[in-house]
């Protein structure tokens, strides 16, 4: 059960900074210094997404393993 509601945080931390990066995207240059933070954090909680999904589904982890 804790493993779901984990996910879900991410989920929500996901779209929070997804939209947040979206938001910054029409205000400031795509090199800029905060566009990139956020890009390296959302990247970081996609990751631990897959990775929590890849876990605990064994058919999924035999195949991102081989990436």
């Amino acid at each position: 059960m804790e493993e779901q509601s984990n996910k879900q945080r991410l989920l929500f931390e996901i779209e929070n900074f997804r939209q947040s990066l979206n938001d910054l995207g029409r205000s400031q240059p795509l090199d800029s210094n905060d566009i990139i933070v956020y890009s390296q954090k959302l990247d970081s909680l996609l990751n631990q997404y897959t990775s929590l999904s890849v876990q605990n589904n064994p058919a999924t982890h035999s195949k991102y393993s081989q990436i």
